[in-house]
């Protein structure tokens, strides 16, 4: 089976994909008369319901099906269960619907039955119920079960773009790796247009550390004029995953000048970045987005005081709405401008916000005080520091604090 990483690789890709689309609910010609019989009203009822998408009532109105009448069309009963509990991703209830949808003919089969041994000979289950199962199979986390219910619809899928999708995940969660390709191919190829199948062959050749034929495709891919912003953050996002920093910095660069606005671009240009050791270019980045979503603010003040641009990180400080947030980076800020007398009168403001309740908040206030000469004030914020790390730290600047006589600026 597939490693962690793997699955977790195939969980982003049916996020950003969506789910294998499923052919239509309800086949025309399928519901019969509502006034042939009460129990058929049900089935009809059903299916309408289910068709509008009202899930619950669908299955509220096939639970008053008398499924012991032998007019019953049970071929429909089972479709209709199994479609219902597989849209509610009750995947282990759906299986065994489509497996009896697929062993009972449908009622109308069953009438030509009795007048037509030919026909009833030549009736062959409707290759979608193939697709369903396999549905219903790989939700439950099987992926051979997936792909045997595929080849038991022969070719009757071979235009079907959701079973080549499912297929190549399913052979990947099995480690397959080259089938699971190889069946991406086929479909580039007979599906030219279909973006789907080279965005999750470029994921499978990111895993496969195939960076090189992966761009390759992804350059291909990202010139489509039906790719979006979803479409950048993705490839750029599996680049980062397979550690190519510079390539994924490369196509969001390019995702940030074609969707200027877009934030979800902008805060994986920002990681990119970042990754790279840019902080000021990642502060940048960042800094746009606040200007669209004021939550970006504070990560881009952080990525300029990492980068040592400590009056621009200020500025941007000033703009965030979380008090506590705000007060805790701007203590950071003012210890990287060793403005230690700043330092010190923030202590009020900390004390109000109960900050000091944090050993770290502590220990930057005694060394702010200890700065300026204070060793009253910096003892009392030594006080009561309990974290082991931060208590070394305490101890060593009690030792400087004894070894500087009291007013004297020898020391700071």
């Amino acid at each position: 089976m597939a490693n962690a990483r793997v699955y977790g690789l195939l969980v982003s890709l049916v996020c950003a994909l969506g789910a294998v689309g499923l052919p239509a609910l309800v086949l025309p010609g399928q519901a019969l008369a509502a006034d042939k019989d009460d129990e058929i009203d049900y089935l009809e009822l059903a299916g309408r319901l289910l068709a509008d998408d009202h899930l619950d009532r669908a299955a509220t109105a096939l639970r008053s099906v008398n499924t012991k009448n032998p007019e019953t069309d049970m071929h429909r009963f089972h479709l209709l269960s199994g479609l219902i509990a597989l849209r509610q991703q009750l995947f282990a209830e759906a299986a065994p619907h489509f497996e009896e949808a697929i062993r009972i003919k449908p009622q109308n089969i069953l009438d030509q039955d009795e007048d037509d041994e030919e026909k009833a000979a030549a009736y062959k289950p409707d290759p979608r119920l193939y697709l369903y199962l396999a549905q219903a199979e790989f939700g439950q986390q099987k992926p051979a079960e997936t792909i045997a219910a595929l080849d038991k619809a022969g070719d009757g899928l071979d235009d079907d773009k959701g079973a080549y999708l499912l297929r190549a995940q399913a052979e990947w969660t099995l480690e397959r790796q080259g089938p699971a390709l190889q069946t991406l191919s086929k479909a580039i190829k007979r599906f030219p247009k279909e973006g789907r199948f080279q965005r999750m062959k470029i994921f499978f050749l990111i895993e496969l550390n195939l960076f090189q034929e992966a761009t390759a495709i992804g350059e291909r891919y990202l010139n489509r004029s039906d790719t979006d912003a979803g479409d950048y953050v993705a490839i750029g996002e599996a680049l980062r995953r397979g550690k190519q920093f510079d390539k994924a910095a490369q196509v969001l660069e390019a995702a940030h000048l074609r969707f200027p606005d877009d934030d979800k671009i902008m805060l994986a240009l920002a990681h990119a970045q970042l990754e790279l050791g840019h902080q000021l270019g990642a502060a940048m980045v960042l800094e746009s987005a606040a200007m669209q979503d004021p939550t970006y603010t504070e990560p881009a003040a952080e990525m300029y005081r990492q980068a040592q641009r400590l009056d621009r990180a200020l500025q941007l400080n000033a703009r965030i709405s979380d008090q506590k947030a705000k007060f805790k980076q701007r203590l950071a800020i003012l210890l990287d401008t060793q403005r230690f007398l700043q330092v010190a009168g923030m202590a009020p403001t900390m004390e109000r916000l109960g900050l000091t309740r944090d050993d770290q908040i502590r220990y930057a206030l005694a060394f702010g005080f200890y700065k300026v000469g204070d060793q009253a004030q910096a003892e009392r914020y030594l006080r009561g520091i309990g974290d082991p790390q931060l208590f070394d730290n305490a101890n060593g600047l009690r030792r400087a604090m004894r070894a500087c006589p009291p007013d004297s600026w020898e020391c700071f």
